[in-house]
C-alpha cells in the first residue's frame, strides 16, 4: 500500500509584516546613501522570507556604475569551509 500523499510545505512561513517597520528601516536605508551624497526616494519595498528587498528611486544627476565582481575588490579572499 502506498504511503498517503501530504501536501507540499509553503515555500516559506506565513508571518505578519510590520509595514511601519518595513517603511522606517527604508527610510533609514535613504539617510544612509544621503549622508554618502546619494539622492534618492524610496519607492517601494518587497518582504521575502529573509530578505526585504528596497525600490529606490535616485534623484537627477545620480549616475549609477556596475560594481566589479567581490573577488576583484576583496584584499583577501573569502575564507572556504572545510570539511570534516
Amino acid at each position: 500500500m502506498a504511503p498517503a500523499a501530504r501536501s507540499p510545505a509553503p515555500p516559506f512561513p506565513q508571518t505578519d509584516v510590520d509595514r511601519r517597520q518595513v517603511e522606517i528601516l527604508g527610510q533609514t536605508l535613504e539617510g544612509a546613501l544621503a549622508a554618502h551624497g546619494v539622492e534618492t526616494r524610496l519607492v517601494g519595498a518587497t518582504v521575502g522570507p529573509s530578505v526585504t528587498r528596497y525600490e529606490l528611486e535616485l534623484g537627477p544627476g545620480v549616475k549609477v556604475q556596475r560594481s566589479p565582481p567581490c573577488k576583484e575588490t576583496s584584499p583577501t579572499p573569502w575564507p572556504r569551509p572545510t570539511s570534516g
